[in-house]
């Protein structure tokens, strides 16, 4: 299953857009994990073990040394700390 595909089934379930990120803010977090050197070639993040692929799905979700933050829910704007 592609990452297009996997986008279909969760609208088609239709979980609630406040809770998920674009497509943008995905590439967006990923990008910034992908140059994390406490990223592996897992795709998992070494201070949270979390797989980021999916965890930066989720608008709430923020990086546990805060290269990225979690999302407004409501604005769609980033609480990013630099």
């Amino acid at each position: 299953m592609n990452e297009d595909q996997v986008w279909q089934e969760i609208e088609s379930r239709q979980v609630p857009s406040q809770y998920l990120c674009t497509k943008e803010q995905r590439r967006d977090r990923l990008s910034i994990c992908d140059q994390c050197e406490d990223y592996t070639s897992l795709r998992l993040c070494k201070h949270c073990m979390c797989f980021m692929p999916l965890k930066t799905w989720i608008t709430i979700n923020k990086c546990p040394i805060d290269k990225w933050g979690a999302l407004n829910e409501y604005c769609g704007e980033s609480a990013h700390i630099d």
